[in-house]
C-alpha cells in the first residue's frame, strides 16, 4: 500500500484507510505511524529506532563485505570490520578500546611440549644444528662409514670419511701348538716351518700390515746360532742388505751350557704390501747342522717340569 503524507491529517488517514474517527499521529516517536517519503521510501533514520526480533537478521539480509574480514566493534561501540590477515596470522587482541588484528604469532612453546610429531618432515637422515646466525638448519646425510666432524665455531660440523692413521681395520692370528724339529740346512739356510704361516687379505692398497712373531725355540746342540727368519712370500723382511758374509734374521740366539733351554725368538714389523690381493706372511728356522726345534726343548722327556709352550703369528691391517 502507498501511503503519501500531505501534512493534512483528514487526507493521510484517508489514506490509511483509517477513516475520520483515527487519532494515530504519523511520524517516527513511540505510537506514530511512519510513512513513505516523496521517493516511495521509509525517511532516513526511521528503522535505526525499529526493534528487531532476536535471530531476525539472516547472513542474506547483511550488507557484502569483503572476503575474510571479521566484524568487531569499535571503541564508540560501532560495528567495524577487522581487516583480513596473511596465511599463518592469528586474531590478536589489541586490549580496551583497540580492535584486534590478524598478526603473526610470537608465541613461544611451553617446555618440552613440541613433540616429534610436531615438527616438519625432513631428509631419512639428516640431522639438526643451528647455523651462524642460530636458525636452525639441516646437516646434510653422509655417505656410509663416515662420522660427524666439527668445523669449529661459525661453521656447521659435516660427515666426513673418518681419519684413517693408526686405525686397526682386521687382526688375524695363526698359533702353532704342535711341536717341530728339523734338520738345519747349512751356513745361511733358512728353512719354512710347517704352518707357521698366516694369510690376510688388505682392504687398501694404502693399508699396512703390522706382523707379531712369538717363537719358543730351542736346539740340538751347545755353541750353534739358530733363529727365524719373516717373508712375505719369497721377501725376507726386516733383513740387513749389507752383511758381507752373515745371514740376516728377525731374531737369532746361540746356545750356551745346557741344551734344555727353549729362547722365545719373535719380533714386530709393519709391511706395506701395497696390494689388495692375499699375501702370505711365513716363519722360516735357521740352524747351522744341528736340529732347530720349535715348542720343546732339545731334551724332550715325559716330565712334568718339561714345558710345552705355543707359538703365534699375528697381523693387523693398519688403514693408512
Amino acid at each position: 500500500m502507498s501511503v503519501q503524507y500531505s501534512g493534512d491529517a483528514a487526507t493521510t488517514r484517508t489514506s490509511l484507510g483509517l477513516g475520520d474517527a483515527a487519532t494515530k499521529t504519523t511520524g517516527t516517536a513511540a505510537g506514530n505511524i511512519p510513512v513513505l517519503d516523496g521517493s516511495g521510501q521509509i525517511a532516513s533514520g526511521v528503522l535505526s529506532n525499529a526493534a528487531v526480533a532476536d535471530n531476525a537478521i539472516t547472513l542474506a539480509k547483511m550488507a557484502g563485505g569483503t572476503d575474510g574480514n571479521l566484524i568487531t566493534y569499535d571503541a564508540s561501540g560501532d560495528p567495524a570490520y577487522v581487516t583480513t590477515g596473511t596465511s599463518g596470522q592469528v586474531l590478536t587482541s589489541g586490549g580496551v578500546g583497540v580492535a584486534p588484528t590478524f598478526q603473526t604469532s610470537t608465541h613461544t612453546p611451553d617446555d618440552n611440549s613440541v613433540t616429534l610429531a610436531k615438527m616438519a618432515h625432513g631428509t631419512d637422515g639428516e640431522l639438526i644444528t643451528y647455523d651462524a646466525t642460530g636458525a636452525p638448519a639441516n646437516v646434510a646425510v653422509g655417505t656410509s662409514g663416515q662420522v660427524l666432524t666439527s668445523g669449529g665455531a661459525g661453521v656447521a660440523p659435516t660427515f666426513q670419511a673418518a681419519a684413517g692413521g693408526g686405525k686397526v681395520l682386521q687382526v688375524l692370528q695363526s698359533v702353532v701348538t704342535d711341536t717341530i724339529s728339523q734338520s738345519g740346512g747349512g751356513t745361511g739356510v733358512f728353512t719354512d716351518i710347517s704352518g707357521f704361516s698366516i694369510s690376510i687379505t688388505p682392504s687398501s692398497t694404502t693399508s699396512k700390515i703390522l706382523i707379531m712373531v712369538e717363537a719358543n725355540a730351542s736346539c740340538s746342540s751347545t755353541g750353534e746360532h739358530f733363529g727365524i727368519n719373516l717373508l712375505r712370500g719369497s721377501t725376507v723382511l726386516g733383513g740387513h742388505t749389507s752383511l758381507s758374509n752373515r745371514s740376516p734374521a728377525l731374531m737369532s740366539h746361540m746356545t750356551t751350557g745346557a741344551t734344555n733351554k727353549v729362547m722365545a725368538l719373535g719380533g714386530t714389523f709393519l709391511d706395506s704390501p701395497s696390494t689388495t690381493s692375499a699375501t702370505t706372511y711365513k716363519v722360516q728356522s735357521y740352524s747351522t747342522s744341528q736340529t732347530f726345534y720349535l715348542n720343546r726343548t732339545s731334551s724332550y722327556s715325559d716330565n712334568n717340569h718339561r714345558l710345552h709352550g705355543i707359538s703365534t703369528i699375528t697381523v693387523m691391517e693398519i688403514g693408512a
